[in-house]
């Protein structure tokens, strides 16, 4: 099997059709590549879900399998990622979905391309279609020193738009990051392991557009990530990577903490209703040092932003 595609999957079973629907569209390449589904004790019936997959698994290899409990973030990805059985594997969100002609231009590269991970500029969009963005904002770039690629991509090493030699992928890194919320890049260990021994992957940001990436209400808690959960990744990679390679973690992590305590990343968690008084519990260390930052970014939220908005669309409307 060349190909896998991973998709955990929670509450979503309209949303996870069309991303089915999407990978099981070209019976070119159908006998290369599987799907694997892993369906994490959803609250809701997924009926249209199993009988999407009743119907095209005459002509597509698709693993559907349902838990028997809730799982976090972590558990659920790697249910869907420990059957896989392809060379690549492509993570996908159940909220997500290819492009037209997505399947055959990842096959493309996989045989034309010599990489071992391949970040994908994806296209945003929202929850009606209406309003598309690119997620990088640049393609068609190689990377062939690991601390570029890691400064660079790792904040859009998201597991919907990534395709990924099978072999980083190792059990036991997976399993050590279990908790963070972040185990399903435990390949960077893979990457770090070789960069001591001075070897660096072929990173890559394909030139073609695969994967549309919804911005829709998230099943997991934005804040606890962001705030709590990387902090635990960090620590967990600074104890057992060699010393090259945690001052180009140290690097990565200085420039993270940098863009989310900025006053617009705070500003816009706050507009979109998330609890920035939250961080106290999630974060006592960053609460403190950025406690006014913090107060400031809500009453912009909260009052500023309601009265300048309106007055910003008229003008959009009137030029």
């Amino acid at each position: 099997m060349k190909l896998s595609f991973c998709i955990p999957s929670l509450n979503r079973p309209e949303y996870l059709c069309q991303t089915i629907k999407s990978i099981c569209s070209n019976e070119k390449h159908s006998s290369e590549f599987e799907v694997i589904v892993y369906n994490n004790f959803s609250d809701i019936p997924y009926t249209i879900v199993e009988e999407t997959i009743n119907r095209l698994s005459l002509n597509y290899n698709i693993n559907y399998r349902v838990g028997t409990s809730r799982l976090d973030i972590d558990r659920s990805m790697f249910e869907a990622i420990r059957y896989s059985k392809g060379d690549y594997l492509f993570f996908i969100g159940d909220d997500d979905f290819l492009l037209e002609d997505g399947i055959q231009s990842i096959f493309d590269l996989i045989e034309k391309t010599d990489f071992d991970l391949a970040v994908f500029n994806a296209i945003l969009i929202n929850g009606t279609e209406n309003t598309k963005k690119e997620l990088i904002g640049y393609s068609g770039r190689t990377y062939n020193q690991l601390d570029l690629a890691l400064m660079e991509l790792k904040i859009y090493c998201a597991y919907s738009n990534i395709l990924i030699k099978s072999r980083y992928y190792i059990e036991s890194d997976f399993k050590y990051l279990i908790g963070s919320s972040h185990a399903y890049g435990s390949y960077w260990f893979a990457f770090f392991r070789e960069f001591e021994k001075d070897i660096n992957p072929i990173i890559i940001v394909p030139k073609e557009h695969v994967v549309c990436m919804r911005a829709v209400v998230k099943n997991y808690k934005i804040l606890d990530v962001i705030y709590k959960d990387i902090d635990i990744e960090f620590k967990l990679y600074y104890a057992v990577i060699g010393e090259k390679s945690k001052k180009v973690l140290k690097k990565f992590e200085e420039n993270y903490w940098k863009q989310h305590s900025s006053l617009k990343e705070l500003v816009y968690y706050a507009y979109y209703k998330y609890d920035l008084r939250s961080i106290k519990q999630l974060n006592p260390l960053f609460y403190k040092k950025y406690l006014i930052k913090i107060q400031l970014s809500m009453i912009i939220a909260a009052i500023i932003i309601p009265v300048l908005k309106p007055v910003r669309d008229q003008f959009r409307k009137t030029n």
